[in-house]
């Protein structure tokens, strides 16, 4: 007797496309992943082509993915295209930014519309997906997590660094920048970075481009200015680049350099591997 097929669970895309379970009403955070809809997961595009309405950070979303939609499917872009980093009032305007993406979500979602929130990279490691969705369930509003490839983790594997090697690398550690531009944050996260480097750890530390020369110069009194260090960019593009220096180097020579966007420094004897990835960096 033939076995009857599986439906697809209440709000779980098949691999074969998007399911009827994603109801009017319901609203889904979404991680795109580190580049272009090539690296975006199946379960994640599928949300994408079933939604009425994408919400995302306006500094984050590429139009390639716009391929990945519905032809009824809007864009809502929130906040700035170019976001300060540093300033005195980003504390206050991240806050704000957090209020009204919940706010749109919610009101999407409350209009009957399959809404979906669009996070670079993974929406809890490279956004502030928790913080979303304590946020919308403060409002009544429920929302479903699909994980995306974080950036930390596709960065140096599309540029052939492997993060952990077998008597090179065998702890790695992902060091977030401070928000806070006090000397007093700044020597925290430098001692973080002495810390790591002493324990043998590859260190990764996310960086916006204008905060780059300055933070290369600081790091050179935590650790060795000899250490090899990549600086990535552009991840999961065809315009994907990586730099190959000694710290000291790299901190002379990017100050030439126009560099834009969120980049990726690995610090560490893996970071000067010659491993050269044949996909997209």
């Amino acid at each position: 007797m033939p076995r009857k097929q599986a439906r697809p669970r209440r709000g779980r895309p098949n691999a074969r496309g998007p399911s009827l379970a994603f109801a009017p009403g319901e609203a889904v955070l979404v991680g795109g992943g580190p580049g272009d809809g090539g690296l975006l997961t199946v379960r994640g595009a599928s949300y994408l082509r079933a939604c009425d309405v994408v919400i995302a950070r306006a500094s984050s979303f590429p139009e390639g993915l716009r391929s990945h939609l519905g032809p009824s499917a809007q864009v809502e872009r929130v906040g700035r295209r170019s976001p300060r980093r540093g300033g005195g009032g980003d504390e206050e305007e991240e806050e704000a930014l957090l209020a009204r993406i919940v706010a749109r979500l919610a009101f999407h979602a409350r209009a009957g519309r399959r809404v979906v929130y669009w996070a670079s990279g993974d929406p809890f490691v490279d956004d502030q997906g928790y913080e979303i969705v304590a946020r919308a369930a403060e409002k009544g509003l429920s929302l479903a997590v699909v994980p995306g490839v974080p950036t930390f983790a596709a960065a140096p594997t599309l540029a052939g660094i492997p993060l952990l090697l077998p008597g090179i690398s065998e702890e790695f550690a992902l060091l977030l920048p401070p928000p806070d531009p006090s000397a007093r944050a700044r020597r925290r996260f430098l001692e973080r970075v002495r810390q790591g480097y002493d324990l043998g750890r590859t260190l990764l530390v996310p960086l916006r481009s204008e905060e780059t020369p300055s933070l290369l110069a600081a790091m050179m009194r935590s650790v060795p200015r000899t250490v090899n260090a990549a600086l990535i960019g552009e991840t999961g593009t065809d315009r994907g680049w990586v730099l190959r220096a000694s710290l000291r180097l790299m901190a002379l020579e990017t100050p030439r350099r126009r560099l834009h966007g969120d980049l990726l420094l690995v610090v560490g004897p893996v970071a000067g591997s010659g491993i050269r990835s044949k996909g997209r960096r």
